[in-house]
């Protein structure tokens, strides 16, 4: 299948750049002076979530796409104008299978206008060589090691045990790596749809010491002030993925396997998506250490202060202050030691678990 390549033309490039797709914003931060550059050579993700951690689902997936950024630009023109033909504002993948919301009307028995709309957005994510990243979690692998791992359940903030947290931070970790081998080490950028948890990913990425993923809409939002936001486009295309292995896993656990065309459309698209077993899920202790060392370490700092003002002679002063403040430091300081604690019966557990291992192998040598 052929591979449309953005146009050098300067007018065709800047018409590109004003469909709206919210990255010329990002590159004019990144690179002021420079930003038209940056956009072309951005190698950029975008990834939503199909399922959600509960007793309601047997799976969750968290998938998308990777592209540069010029061709972000190509795919979110082409995918607005096919979509205007049939008057959408935007395409969803769950509203489009249940024929609600923009598609409750003239859509439920016209399966030649469906099956027209999906083969051509289908065609134009193969046209613009969009390349998947995927990864899937069955809900009982993963309660399975919460148990192992948190048995008595007072942990349940902590995202290296959140299963949304554990899929998306594949995703990237992929993302890195196959950047990694096309020579792209600069401008990488991960976009996550808007209503996902943000700050668990935030905290973990910055544990990580790589940059924070961003978040926007998929669609044209409005905020309360009345001020239009710009959607990244692409992500309708990754709801559409994340959709479809949601779909195919769950069906695939419940004894009903489908041979749905769109799953068997995103199989043949470069990359993979990833089925995560028991071994992926396990935390990594020693990571989970340093992502809480600098929380720790900031919250120690604030506690301090506060201890320091209510201890100070300048009562007025502390008076002034909200009391819950100070309840916060409180909570977090009593968290701060459980979590220190919990690591280190973990790691115990950990070395045990090591040790038993070693030694049947040992026996089995011998």
């Amino acid at each position: 299948m052929k591979t449309s390549v953005l146009s050098s033309n300067a007018d065709s490039f800047h018409s590109l750049v004003s469909a709206g797709n919210g990255l010329e914003q990002y590159c004019r931060i990144v690179s002021p002076l420079r930003w038209d550059e940056v956009f072309v050579q951005m190698l950029t993700a975008c990834f939503d979530a199909g399922g959600k951690e509960s007793d309601h689902y047997n799976v969750l997936s968290v998938a998308g796409f990777a592209s540069f950024a010029g061709m972000w630009s190509e795919f979110t023109e082409r995918w607005n104008a096919r979509l205007a033909k049939d008057s959408l504002p935007y395409f969803h993948a769950g509203d489009f299978a249940h024929s609600v919301k923009v598609f409750s009307h003239g859509w439920k028995h016209d399966e030649q206008r469906r099956r027209a709309l999906v083969t051509d957005l289908m065609d134009i994510i193969h046209e613009c060589g969009l390349r998947k990243f995927g990864s899937v979690i069955r809900i009982d692998d993963y309660k399975d090691v919460t148990k192992k791992w948190n048995p008595s359940g007072n942990l349940d903030a902590w995202p290296l045990l959140d299963a949304f947290a554990i899929c998306s931070m594949t995703c990237i970790e992929d993302f890195y790596s196959y950047a990694s081998g096309e020579g792209v080490t600069n401008n990488l950028r991960y976009v996550f749809e808007k209503g996902d948890p943000e700050e668990t990913l935030r905290l973990i990425c910055r544990g990580k010491k790589i940059p924070d993923p961003d978040f926007a809409w998929s669609r044209e939002y409005v905020d309360s002030k009345g001020s239009k936001h710009d959607p990244f486009v692409g992500l309708q295309a990754a709801g559409w993925i994340a959709y479809e292995y949601y779909l195919g896993a769950d069906r695939l656990l419940s004894g009903k396997p489908s041979d749905r065309w769109a799953f068997r459309q995103f199989e043949t698209i470069p990359g993979h998506v990833k089925v995560l077993h028991h071994k992926e899920l396990a935390p990594n202790i020693p990571s989970m250490r340093k992502i809480m060392a600098a929380r720790c370490d900031a919250v120690r700092d604030s506690t301090f202060w506060l201890e320091l003002i209510a201890l100070s002679k300048d009562k007025d002063f502390s008076q002034k202050l909200p009391q819950d403040l100070f309840d916060g430091a409180e909570a977090f300081s009593r968290f701060r030691k459980q979590f220190e604690s919990h690591l280190k019966s973990t790691e115990s557990d950990a070395t045990r678990s090591h040790t038993s291992s070693k030694k049947k192998k040992r026996r089995k040598g011998k």
